[in-house]
């Protein structure tokens, strides 16, 4: 994907990060020196392949919370609402730094590749979430979802991409969208539900998690 990258590992110890393509996909390598040999501690032996860090997307490491340490991209799954998508895998995406045993989350994001942009979930929303994924209509609608029953409860958060024209034309005015952030060419903007609000959730708060981003 990208040149190998020389970095510390959250240990402090130095390494090296290789985002190789994997299928469709991609994986992570690093590669450390431990007693005089070059080892690769990420590699499964028995399944002959570094399986932690396979993802369906080919994101590179980044520095995502502006830690000073590389976070790997881990692939996490999370239930669809709508029943035409729940034979399309939907993802989540958690950043882990690395300290050479294991990897520990840094925190989760929504990739919205289509249109540019991710969203850093609050954690306490991570593995209690189903999404709506509307393609054609550049909305991403965040649910509640309860794992133990497999049920899609309300809606917490909506999230939609549209044109500058089309976010001036006044023909959304009616959804109650507030702005989230915009570009050039786009205007991002949210529906944030009473349950949300009443847990905390605030325009500042979505803004503030809330980035967009150019594919290189």
């Amino acid at each position: 994907i990208g040149e190998p990258v020389v970095a510390q590992l959250s240990s402090g110890k130095p390494a090296v990060y290789i985002d190789s393509v994997k299928g469709v996909g991609a994986i992570t390598e690093v590669l450390v020196v431990n007693k005089g040999q070059l080892s690769n501690p990420l590699y499964d032996i028995e399944l002959q392949e570094t399986s932690k860090t396979l993802r369906s997307a080919s994101y590179s490491v980044f520095d995502i919370n502006k830690d000073g340490i590389l976070e790997i991209p881990v692939q996490e799954n999370v239930p669809a609402v709508a029943a035409a998508e729940l034979e399309e895998k939907l993802y989540l995406t958690k950043w882990c730094s690395f300290n050479g045993e294991n990897l520990t989350n840094q925190l989760t994001t929504m990739i919205n590749v289509l249109d540019g942009y991710y969203y850093t979930l609050p954690q306490i929303w991570v593995g209690n979430i189903a999404i709506l994924k509307d393609t054609d209509n550049r909305i991403r609608e965040i649910y509640s979802y309860d794992a133990e029953n497999l049920t899609v409860g309300e809606s917490l958060l909506y999230l939609r991409a549209f044109s500058k024209k089309e976010w001036q034309s006044g023909k959304y005015d009616n959804l109650g969208l507030s702005e989230v952030a915009s570009d050039e060419e786009n205007v991002f903007a949210c529906k944030i539900s009473k349950t949300a609000q009443g847990a905390g959730l605030s325009l500042e708060n979505v803004k503030s998690n809330f980035v967009i981003y150019k594919e290189e």
